[in-house]
Formats: structure tokens, sequence, C-alpha cells
């Protein structure tokens, strides 16, 4: 089949459509670097919205890093009807949704499915790079004003060996007075104002959606309201358990982690958001507790990538080989085990934690507690996140390390600094310069550069013996 562009280019695509939905048909071109979304009924001015979206990309996709995070669309088809032009992503990419079914994770970890090999799968860390990325996505489009309609398992691909995302099913964002809504969402991943047709889609219904994705990537799929294991009647007709997911979703959603409301606890143990550290659980609690029937109280995608930033942070081993986690954050109190598992991880020395404080604004020298901790490993590095509180990881943040830890066999452990200007210790003000390197003692405090804007931080050696 032959397409043309508006700007006149043609393009050869496969006859067979490679998926079909509501809106039309998408077909792969030949030379497999594009996919074309055929229209099934245009509205007239839809023409004119996907000319718009094309232009808003300009300034989204403003460099390479961007455009790896959005599969963004480029052009026009005008013939043989309308529709649009989307470059494809990378091959190895795959829907979300197949990490977030247990029936489908069960089929893959048997080798059993027929899209996805078991190595695929990757580990809770590359689940923890997946949640960041999709927030810092979703984040940038709205930060241009532009709401996606349909954040779901459908329109994110991933890789979980690697972490790396990318946000496709671009042709239909919503811009308030520009751009209307196509599309309202995916069952499951709707706010509760959209499941009970009182909303259109906005940012706020993304934020929940992007929580709900959040919550289910790195639960496993667990639905943050909706109770797995819970049996359904037989003698009840489909309709009616679709009619009750439906009210547990709308009018009648509550938390399954709810504070002071336990009605909708899963049957058996489950995880607490507590799992994935203070800040992340906060964000968590803020999603689907104080802002679940109140959209304007939902957390910005910027919260979310903040918080599970610091949650990468707090990653340690599991000392079990066959985990499929492979890594969990320090949990806050009590047993060091792995929530994936259940391995108990003891180790024989103790490991240096560091507790970063950033500086109190107009008083030189004086640091306050951020609630956040770096769990230090052989080879873990420093980033101008860690040491200055204004950045944060991203695109626009040069990634190089600025400092690293070692560990020498007689159990001494370093840091190597190697471009922190202003790198000292308190007290005595004993400066580490770039090349040079500090040993870390329990209850040692460094200042991580200039006194009045980068954080300091104080070690402290945690015994991991099980206790």
């Amino acid at each position: 089949m032959m397409v043309t562009l508006q700007d006149g280019t043609r393009e050869t695509c496969h006859d067979k459509p490679l998926a079909s939905g509501g809106e039309g048909q998408v077909y792969l071109t030949t030379s497999g670097t594009h996919v074309v979304k055929l229209y099934a009924n245009p509205q007239n001015w839809r023409g004119q919205t996907v000319g718009h979206i094309i232009e808003k990309g300009k300034g989204v996709c403003a460099d390479t890093t961007w455009r790896q995070l959005f599969c963004w669309p480029d052009g026009i088809v005008t013939s043989p009807c309308l529709g649009v032009r989307m470059p494809c992503a990378d091959r190895e990419l795959v829907k979300l949704g197949y990490f977030l079914s247990p029936k489908t994770l069960k089929l893959i970890r048997a080798g059993r499915h027929p899209a996805v090999q078991p190595e695929v799968l990757g580990t809770w860390a590359g689940r923890l790079g997946i949640a960041i990325k999709m927030a810092r996505a979703a984040g940038r489009l709205h930060m241009s004003g532009l709401c996606h309609a349909d954040l779901s398992e459908n329109n994110f691909i991933v890789d979980p060996r690697s972490g790396r995302v990318a946000l496709i099913d671009l042709d239909g964002l919503v811009e308030e007075g520009r751009l209307p809504a196509t599309v309202y969402g995916t069952p499951r991943f709707q706010a509760p104002e959209l499941v009970m047709r009182q909303a259109t889609p906005t940012c706020n219904t993304d934020r929940h959606a992007l929580s709900v994705l959040i919550y289910q990537t790195l639960f496993y799929g667990q639905h943050p309201l909706l109770r797995r294991g819970t049996k359904r009647r037989r003698d009840i007709p489909p309709s009616v358990g679709e009619e009750e997911e439906r009210l547990e979703l709308g009018s009648r959603a509550l938390f399954i982690e709810h504070p002071t409301n336990a009605a909708n606890r899963p049957e058996g143990p489950f995880l607490s958001c507590d799992v994935l550290g203070p800040l992340a659980a906060s964000v968590a609690r803020q999603a689907f507790v104080d802002g679940l029937h109140d959209p304007g109280k939902r957390p910005m995608p910027a919260a979310w990538e903040k918080a599970l930033v610091r949650t990468a942070d707090r990653l340690l081993t599991c000392p079990n080989a066959r985990c499929e986690g492979k890594y969990f954050p320090l949990p806050q109190t009590g047993q060091v085990r792995c929530p994936w598992c259940d391995a108990l991880l003891r180790h024989p020395s103790p490991l240096p934690v560091l507790h970063l404080q950033q500086p109190v604004r107009g008083r030189t020298g004086h640091f306050q507690s951020d609630n956040y901790l770096l769990v230090v490993w052989p080879d873990k590095t420093l980033h101008p996140w860690h040491t200055d509180p204004t950045k944060a990881p991203g695109p626009t943040i040069d990634p190089t390390p600025v400092a690293r830890f070692a560990c020498e066999p007689s159990g001494k452990w370093f840091l190597c600094n190697e471009q922190i200007q202003g790198l000292q210790t308190q007290p005595g003000r004993q400066p580490c310069r770039p090349g040079d390197r500090v040993e870390l003692t329990d209850g040692l405090r460094l200042l991580l550069g200039p006194a009045d804007s980068a954080r300091a931080a104080v070690v402290q050696f945690v015994h991991l013996q099980g206790g």
C-alpha cells in the first residue's frame, strides 16, 4: 500500500495492518523506520490538530535524549485517507503490559510466551528505571501544556533490563482551548472522575494514570485500587462483575493500603509502598489517599521522579541468586529482607550509608535533614544531583560522576574525589581536592562543595546481620 504525506513524500506500507483500534488501523512501512496510522472516520478538525501536535513536538523533543522518550508524530498522511506517520521505537522495547499481568508474567517465566523471552524480565532496578522515565516523560508533556489522555500499559513500551522507555500514541494529545480530547483513557488507568463520566482528560487525570502505572510496575502488577486474588462468585453474570469493578475504580475507589480504612485490603499478605522508602511512600499516599477523589492534590510527575531517584539510591543487592528482582531498597526499620523473595541479607562487615542534608537558605554552614539516604557499595558513584540540591537527574544535567566509593581488602572505605570543588571533612575543614580521597568513618561529616550551596553528608556504618 502506498501513502502520500502532506509534503508530497510517499511511503510504502505493508498491506496487512500491524494493529487496529477504535480510531483506525496502523501499518508498518516497508523500510521499517515508521508506522502509519490511518483514521477510520476523522472529524474535519483532525488534520489541523495533528499538525499542531507535530509543531509542539519540535519543542518537546528538542534534543536526542528527549526524542528517545517519545515516538512523536512527524508527518500528516493525506492519501489514501487522513492519517499520521510516527517513527518506530527500538525493536527491543515491548509493551509494558506484558510485565504487569500475573498470567503473562507466568508464561514469560516459563518460556512459553510467544513474544517475550524470560531474560527480558530484567530486574527490579530496571523496573525502577522504567518508573522514573515514565514520570519524566509525563512531566515533559505537562510542562509543555499537553495532556496525553491515555497513559496506559499499552502506550509505554519498555525494556526492564535497561530501564529504557518510550511513550507512543501521541496523536491524540489534549491541550486546553486548542486540542480537544479524542480518547478518554484505558480502563483501570482512568481517574475516578473519568470512570464516572464527570470530567474530560486533563493533566490531573494523567497524574492518576501515571501513579497507577508506577505502582503496578514496582509491585509486579498489583493494582492500587483492586484487590488481587479476590474471588468473584461464579453465579454473578459478567456484566455485574464489570459494573462492580467500575464502581471500585470510580465512586467507591479506595486505596488497598489506605491507612484508616481496611475495607479494600487484598486477601493474604501483600507488600506496602513503605518498601520504596519514605519519600516514595509519601507520594504514593498522596496519589491514592489525598488525591484519589481530589484531582488537585495528586502528585506532579516531578514529585514521583524525585522520590524514585531517592529509592534508587537506597538499593541493595539481594543475596539470593535466583531472585527475580535482584535488587531492593534498604528498609526503613527492622530486618533487611528482600521483599521479592524474602531472603535475609547479612553482610560480614558494616556498610556505609550517607545521610544527605541540604543547606539552610541564608545561613551558611547550617544544614537540615532532607530524609535522603545513599547506600554505598564499591564503585558506587556520586553525581551532581547528590552534591547540589538544586539539581535533578535528567537530560539537562551532565551525569558524569563527581566522586566514587572504594573499599580496600582491609575493610576500609574511601570517598575518591574526582570533580568536587570544595569537598572537605568537618569538623576541622580538611580539604579533599579532586584526585584525593578521604577515609569514611562512622559519624564523619562531609561538606560536598561550597558551604552556602552544596549538601552535607553524615556517614553511618550499618550492620546488616539480619536484625
